[in-house]
């Protein structure tokens, strides 16, 4: 019989309704559906060409997705599978073959490279029609079981393959900057590579990262349940499986920075960002960025990053990590600045795609993690005179140019207002790296509340309004719920008109606005909803003192109370850089220019503000800390005397100490700065 059932299935690959009608009636029963299973399985691929042969035919996908639902519904047929039939390599390895179809059915791209390295093309009709849904599809309903999630952590050989899915897809939808003309057709496709990353390489993080939670919360409350317990993994045995992917991640993505034209060229060549290729895809950094903050969140305190990195070399490996996801964060502030406009609204597009509820689970906020890595890794006077030479502001905040210089291609860009601008995403970068703790510890029910209490800092919002704004890893938690009505009140509609009731903060949660500020910052491409936080903060300040006419404070975290959220152990170094000299340069250098130019904001000096008073909060901390954070003692000496070599006007790590410094104020008008009067 089983002969028989393969030569059907083979003959009917289209899954014809009838067919398909049949196979789903006849999966009843069990013995069948796991002979049948295992066909459907070494068949996918046929399966796979037939979609992309008959690609208008679009019910074959629908059908397929039919079946494969049922059969991988049951978590003991999956394992099965996974074990005798290599389940995940086969949908692995066609996610390669929709690759290898595109070079074939697109010659013209298929040699197109940027940097000698050849791309997918993301506008191909495979990826823009999304072929690849079943696939994804599939991998949804096999990594939502954990004793899957348990098979994949004991097996490094499907983590390996997966890593090479990754490397097909980083670097993907490159962007280089148009400088004498505009671009005379815009993308149509713009969001097809974002949903490429998601759907075919980061999604099945979130599902790991759930599966994970299970084997953690039934490690601590043992129950009865479908799973066998010998299917699962014990806390040591689950750190350790996490710790060795983890390692796979680092050995690929160093592969990658080392051997690909694209990973290697702006380090060797010191191009601007400006000048050079840009890509905001980079699964293979954010795999790792997602596997350090699992073993971050579940080891032990005594931990280390260095420790749980593992590389024999953490400064020399963070430094080579750090520069893609830091190049991003100057190529969208490049972007709000105008410096892109030649490329087409698109470009504008992409920022708000990045930040927004779609992507900054799995982009944005694992690349700030990895820049928070940095941050503990490197000495603090080096990352920041590395984020000012990538941000090209050397000169605006009083430093001398790098030696060697950057290679100048003599364009006049940087316009007072554009440096304005990137200042602006400069201080509000740097508040992050230091406020910001998504990847850093955060419970769920802390990070839904963080969301929750910001989104509605800005406004009352209705219940969708609110859940299109947050990311589904959290408007579908279940603590969603529960916190809202924790944070918020219910206003009913005003009227009988087809209009929604809105949530609106209590007044016990009003304090927790001040400390909201940044993170609307951060999640937001436009600063306008921080402006409109600003002011519903100073409304509720006024209001809780019970005075029209006092005094409030501009300052995010102005009122009473910390500004400043808790730090894990590992990365208590983070606190740190509030106390370089450097850091109060540029902050002094800020305040300067207020007084007597137009065109610097008050999101710059809110942020200079924030930056100081949390410097101030953690005054003590630095002080007592029995265990100093910093990197060995060369590499901060080395990099200190590198700031100071180039001008910074501090020396030393005491906010005390430096505010008490007299100092010329510089002349902004040197800079070509425009006169404030």
């Amino acid at each position: 019989g089983g002969w028989l059932l393969e030569a059907l299935v083979v003959s009917g690959t289209y899954l014809s309704v009838e067919l398909s009608t049949l196979f789903l009636q006849m999966l009843f029963d069990y013995d069948f559906k796991r002979d049948f299973t295992r066909v459907f399985i070494r068949n996918y691929p046929r399966f796979i060409s037939t979609i992309l042969r008959l690609h208008d035919v679009k019910d074959i996908s629908t059908r397929m997705v039919d079946i494969s639902v049922q059969l991988f519904s049951n978590s003991l047929l999956t394992v099965e599978m996974l074990r005798e039939e290599a389940l995940l390599s086969t949908l692995l390895r066609n996610i390669l073959a929709l690759v290898d179809a595109q070079q074939l059915s697109d010659p013209l791209h298929a040699g197109a490279s940027v940097d000698g390295e050849v791309l997918v093309n993301c506008e191909n009709v495979i990826w823009t029609n999304r072929t690849y849904w079943p696939i994804t599809n599939d991998l949804v309903n096999i990594l939502s079981h954990r004793t899957v999630v348990a098979e994949v952590l004991r097996k490094p050989q499907v983590v390996a393959e997966w890593l090479r899915v990754m490397r097909r897809f980083q670097g993907i939808d490159p962007h280089v900057r148009c400088v004498t003309a505009h671009i005379e057709q815009e993308n149509r496709h713009w969001t097809s590579p974002f949903f490429i990353e998601l759907e075919l390489v980061m999604e099945q993080l979130s599902l790991v990262d759930a599966g994970v939670k299970d084997m953690m919360q039934a490690v601590r409350e043992p129950r009865d349940g479908p799973d066998a317990p010998d299917l699962l993994l014990e806390l040591p045995a689950l750190l350790a499986a996490m710790h060795h992917i983890l390692a796979l991640g680092i050995t690929a993505c160093t592969e990658w920075l080392v051997t690909s034209p694209a990973g290697i060229s702006d380090l060797s060549s010191r191009l601007p960002v400006r000048s050079s290729a840009v890509s905001l895809h980079i699964p293979l950094h954010r795999f790792v960025a997602f596997f350090a903050s699992q073993m971050c969140r579940y080891s032990s305190e005594s931990g280390s990053l260095e420790a749980i990195l593992g590389v024999q070399d953490p400064q020399g490996f963070i430094r080579l990590l750090l520069d893609h996801p830091l190049r991003i964060q100057v190529v969208l502030a490049q972007i709000r600045a105008g410096v892109w406009r030649r490329n087409g609204e698109t470009m504008l597009r992409r920022g708000w795609f990045y930040r927004s509820s779609y992507f900054y689970d799995l982009g944005l906020d694992l690349d700030l993690f990895l820049l928070q890595c940095a941050a503990v890794l490197l000495p603090p006077d080096e990352l920041f005179m590395t984020l000012v030479d990538r941000f090209e502001l050397a000169s605006f905040l009083g430093f001398a140019p790098p030696t060697p210089p950057p290679e100048d291609d003599g364009e006049v860009w940087a316009t007072w207002d554009v440096q304005c601008t990137l200042v602006e995403d400069l201080v509000v970068l740097v508040a992050a790296l230091v406020s910001e703790r998504a990847r850093l510890g955060l419970t769920d029910r802390e990070c839904i509340r963080q969301e929750v209490v910001a989104r509605l800092s800005v406004r009352p919002m209705s219940h969708s309004h609110l859940t299109d704004s947050i990311c589904r890893r959290w408007h579908e938690h279940d603590d969603f719920e529960p916190v809202l009505l924790e944070v918020a009140d219910y206003d009913p509609p005003k009227s009988e008109r087809m209009e929604q009731g809105k949530y609106r903060l209590r007044a016990l949660v009003t304090a927790q606005q001040h400390t909201s500020l940044i993170h609307i910052l951060v999640r937001g491409f436009s600063h306008a909803d921080y402006e409109a936080a600003l002011e519903q903060t100073r409304t509720t300040d006024k209001q809780n003192r019970g005075t029209e006419g006092g005094a409030t404070s501009s300052v995010p975290g102005g009122s009473e109370g910390s500004v400043m959220m808790a730090t894990p152990r590992i990365f208590a170094g983070i606190n740190l850089l509030l106390h370089s000299p450097v850091l109060h340069h540029m902050i002094f250098n800020i305040l300067c220019k207020v007084w007597c130019t137009r065109g610097i904001t008050s999101v710059q000096v809110n942020m200079a503000l924030w930056l100081l008073q949390a410097a101030l909060e953690t005054v003590g901390d630095v002080e007592e800390e029995e265990e100093p954070a910093p990197p060995s003692g060369p590499g901060v000496e080395a990099a200190a005397a590198a700031a100071a070599a180039r001008g910074c006007a501090f020396t030393s790590r005491s906010i005390l100490v430096n505010m008490g410094v007299r100092l010329p104020a510089r002349n902004p008008m040197e800079d070509g700065a425009p006169d404030g009067g």
